[in-house]
C-alpha cells in the first residue's frame, strides 16, 4: 500500500457538450500504522492546464490565464530559488502581496522548522522525481500556517530555468484527516473498554450463578430433612390437633423453601434479571 498521495487526471464532459479535466488527488488516511481509507479530493484543472499550453505559445495569453486561475502559481527560478513570479491567488492565499513574493525566496514562505523538508521537496520536485508534493507547510504573512498540495512543471522563462508550482489549499483537508484519526483512535480505546467491561459483567454473573449454586445446594439439604422429619410428625398420634396445625404451617413454609431453592439451581432469577435489563 503506498503511504504517499497519488494523483491522476481524466476528461469529463459536462451537459452542454463542453469537456473539462479534472485532477484526481487520493491521499490514503492511516491509523495506528495501518490504512483505512482513501480520502479523494476532485479538482477542475481545466485552467491550469490551459495556462501551461498558453505559456508555451505565447506569454500575452498565459498572463492572462496565470491571473484569473483559481490556484495558487508561484514561479521560482530553479536556480537562484527566488520568486519570478505569482499570481493573485497565491497572494491571497498567503497574505502577500505580487510585489513582496517577488522579493522572496522558496525559503520565505514555510515555517523554518519544516525548511528543510520543504527545500528537499522543492528539489525533487525540479527534478521530476515527482510531480506532487502533498501537505507542504506554508507561511502566510500573518504567522499563521497553512498546507499545501503542490503540482510542479519546469518550463523557460525568460532565458531561466524555472519551477511553476500550482498551490491547492488542503488545511481542511488535513484538519479533516487529523480529525478521523483521533476519531478512530478514541472509538478504539471506547471499543477496548466496553470489551473490557463486558469481561467483568460475565465474570460477575458467574460468580453470582456460583453463588446461588453453592448457597442452595447447602440449605436443600435441611431443607429436606425438615420436610421428612414434618411428614413424619404429621402421622404421629402422640400430637394434638393445635400441634399439627403448626406442623402443617412449617411444611407449606418448607415446601415454598424448597420451591425457591430449585429455581434458584434452574437460573431462573438471573433469567428474569436479564430480561429486565433488556
Amino acid at each position: 500500500m503506498r503511504k504517499g498521495a497519488t494523483k491522476l487526471e481524466a476528461i469529463f464532459q459536462r451537459k452542454n457538450g463542453e469537456r473539462f479535466r479534472v485532477e484526481i488527488t487520493s491521499t490514503p488516511v492511516r491509523s495506528n500504522d495501518e490504512f483505512r481509507y482513501y480520502l479523494s479530493n476532485w479538482v477542475d484543472i481545466t485552467e491550469r492546464k490551459r495556462a501551461e499550453e498558453a505559456l508555451k505559445e505565447s506569454k500575452e495569453r498565459y498572463e492572462t490565464l496565470f491571473k484569473s486561475a483559481g490556484e495558487g502559481i508561484l514561479i521560482a527560478d530553479i536556480e537562484t530559488k527566488k520568486v519570478e513570479y505569482a499570481n493573485p491567488a497565491i497572494c491571497k492565499m498567503l497574505g502577500y502581496s505580487v510585489e513582496e513574493l517577488k522579493r522572496m525566496g522558496v525559503s520565505d514562505i514555510h515555517p523554518k522548522d519544516e525548511l528543510k523538508h520543504a527545500i528537499s521537496e522543492f528539489e525533487a520536485l525540479t527534478r521530476g522525481e515527482k510531480t506532487l508534493s502533498s501537505d507542504i507547510p506554508c507561511l502566510r504573512k500573518d504567522g499563521t500556517i497553512i498546507y499545501a498540495d503542490i503540482d510542479s512543471t519546469k518550463a523557460l522563462i525568460d532565458g531561466r530555468e524555472c519551477n511553476l508550482g500550482f498551490f491547492r489549499d488542503a488545511t481542511e483537508r488535513k484538519r479533516a484527516v487529523e480529525e478521523s484519526k483521533h476519531l478512530t483512535l478514541s472509538l478504539r480505546e471506547h471499543v477496548k473498554e466496553l470489551e473490557e467491561s463486558q469481561k467483568k459483567i460475565a465474570e460477575a454473573y458467574r460468580l453470582r450463578e456460583h453463588f446461588l449454586k453453592e448457597t442452595s445446594h447447602r440449605i436443600i439439604t435441611p431443607v429436606a430433612i425438615i420436610g421428612g422429619n414434618s411428614e413424619l410428625l404429621l402421622e404421629s398420634s402422640n400430637l394434638d390437633e393445635d400441634q399439627k396445625e403448626r406442623i402443617r404451617i412449617i411444611r407449606e413454609k418448607n415446601e415454598e423453601i424448597q420451591k425457591l431453592v430449585k429455581d434458584a439451581l434452574a437460573g431462573k432469577y438471573l433469567k428474569e434479571e436479564e430480561e429486565g435489563d433488556e
